[in-house]
């Protein structure tokens, strides 16, 4: 066997056992957001919604979030980052059976709340435990392994996503199909709630334990984690949650079909994320990231061009989405990793928080913009999505490049 390879593999296998729980507890994750993240624009649409009132549900969840995620990661630290992980999941056991309620806006308005309120929670807490469960020489695996079972878990959501409209009609009533989506998704958030009781690790400052407060270089290095991310985050709210329409309007493609490619992509950038933390280890976490978002970036810019022919259109079409979903993703473990080794570990919650903060505080803005602009042009929104990816990725090699870290 190579011995890179084996190299590799002896990464993978050292994890410790609350490693490997919370990497169980990322594929329930994954699989439920595979199901709802693909399937849910479609379920509105089966139900007489538009993409604008799509946007305005997919804003609403990004608000509940952003109001929530800072004050998530304060509370974490004093009930425990295992704690705050299931009352996330509690949440959204309340959310998803509101899903069915589909005659009534203001009832999938409350639930899109409760589930941005829910990722809050979840999110402030999941990186933390994740980078406390392993030593810093192989964090970035455990990230990765990490986002590998998540991008699995995506993967079969994708398809389970595509197949329930198809089994509806199977039964004999496609609305039967769709009805299953927020039954579904409640029995997974309920594996989810049993994996997260047994996990044993956590996060909590002691009793009168005050926070140490933030110093200069600490605030700084946030500062500079926070303003790509919120280019990114408000560069993607035109596009990315509308890819499943750039499909079909382009293309006339049928939900199942457009399930197959997404199911794909994530299979795809499943395995090769797992290579990702070797590459950065030969050519630098920093060097990885950037020339992987760059890659995405002069990708969405050829994308409008292929998407106008035809024949062969829609493989070319489909050979770049993926290639732009990877480059933009298989890095994420990376970075993650990367940046949470710049801060001390009693800030880490509230980072992440800052983070995620900013990132979908953009993002639920130009979301919210991006149902109008679909309706309006396939073209532009790769145009401007590109224009801001491209300034983070610039910012991030500025602010981080001569950082040797590895």
């Amino acid at each position: 066997m190579n011995e890179n390879l084996k190299g590799i593999i002896g990464k993978y296998t050292s994890f410790s056992d609350e490693s490997y729980r919370l990497i169980r507890l990322q594929f329930i994750y994954g699989l439920s957001s595979g199901i709802f993240g693909f399937l849910f624009i479609f379920y509105l649409s089966f139900f007489g919604y538009s993409p604008l009132e799509y946007g305005l549900l997919i804003s609403v969840q990004g608000i509940a979030y952003i109001v929530s995620i800072v004050p998530s990661g304060v509370y974490a630290s004093r009930i425990g980052a295992k704690r705050m992980i299931i009352l996330g999941i509690i949440v959204d056991m309340l959310a998803y059976p509101m899903l069915s309620f589909v005659s009534y806006f203001y009832i999938l308005v409350l639930a899109s709340a409760l589930i941005g309120l829910s990722s809050s929670f979840v999110n402030s807490s999941f990186s933390s435990l994740i980078s406390k469960s392993a030593d810093e020489s192989i964090r970035k695996y455990v990230f990765s392994l990490s986002s590998f079972f998540g991008l699995i878990g995506n993967t079969i959501g994708n398809l389970m996503g595509g197949i329930l409209p198809e089994i509806g009609v199977v039964a004999g009533s496609k609305t039967l199909g769709y009805r299953m989506l927020p039954f579904l998704l409640l029995f997974l958030i309920l594996l989810a709630l049993l994996i997260s009781i047994r996990i044993k690790l956590d996060i909590k400052l002691r009793k009168k334990e005050q926070r140490p407060k933030l110093d200069s270089k600490t605030s700084k290095l946030i500062l500079k984690l926070i303003i790509p991310a919120s280019l990114i985050g408000f560069g993607a709210g035109f596009l990315i949650p509308y890819f499943q329409l750039q499909f079909k309007y382009r293309f006339n493609i049928n939900v199942e079909s457009i399930s197959f490619i997404f199911a794909l992509t994530n299979l795809v950038m499943a395995f090769v994320i797992l290579f990702v933390p070797f590459i950065a280890e030969r050519r630098g976490s920093v060097f990885t990231i950037v020339i992987f978002q760059s890659l995405a970036t002069l990708t969405l810019l050829i994308m409008p061009f292929i998407g106008g022919l035809r024949g062969i259109g829609l493989s070319l079409f489909t050979s770049l989405y993926i290639f732009r979903t990877l480059m933009m993703n298989v890095s994420n473990p990376v970075q993650t990793s990367f940046e949470l080794s710049l801060i001390p570990e009693e800030h880490r919650p509230f980072m992440s928080s800052l983070v995620s903060f900013s990132w979908t505080g953009l993002n639920s803005v130009s979301t919210l913009v991006g149902g109008y602009l679909i309706m309006i042009s396939l073209n532009t929104p790769f145009y401007i999505t590109a224009s801001f990816y491209f300034t983070s990725s610039v910012l991030y090699i500025a602010f981080f490049g001569k950082m040797k870290m590895r």
